[in-house]
């Protein structure tokens, strides 16, 4: 019931959201199984909630002795929620390029679960890149493109 034709990380790209089976674990009279629910706006990660709950629902209704449970908890959201309001780490991280002859570009990107959780516990951490695919120039990732989000700053 889970969509297999979209919605799984394999299928999706850039800012495309996407509902991930991590975990089964179970046998012939329980089954617990642990998904990831991914993407970049919080009304793309309530409508993937309702999505696995409503696919919970229809299982439960189709087999009433069995009890089924759906447990929805945040993991960490995209760190744009929180930049918004103080976008002073990122302003003081572009002078900082800019300083070294840099021009930030601002992208979204898919990964930075760690700068979103610091960002979120008041600790505002940017995602900041300059890798092999994109060296010049440095990338400024906002957020994380996964659990919550990413988002490209203008």
């Amino acid at each position: 019931m889970l969509p297999q034709a979209s919605m799984v990380p394999e299928l999706t790209e850039g800012r495309e959201g996407f509902i991930h089976a991590t975990d089964m674990d179970g046998g012939s009279s329980e089954m617990v199984i642990k998904l990831i629910l991914r993407d970049f706006e919080l009304d793309g990660l309530a409508a993937k909630g309702a999505l696995v709950r409503a696919i919970c629902d229809a299982v439960q209704a189709t087999e009433p002795r069995a009890t089924i449970s759906c447990e929805i908890r945040p993991q960490y959201r995209n760190m744009r929620y929180w930049l918004e309001k103080d976008m002073t780490p990122v302003e003081l991280a572009r002078a900082a390029l800019r300083k070294q002859g840099i021009e930030p570009v601002s992208v979204p990107i898919r990964g930075g679960t760690d700068g979103s959780r610091l960002t979120e516990m008041g600790c505002p951490r940017p995602t900041f890149s300059r890798d092999a695919e994109h060296p010049r120039p440095a990338r400024m990732g906002l957020g994380s493109g996964y659990g919550g989000g990413g988002a490209a700053v203008p």
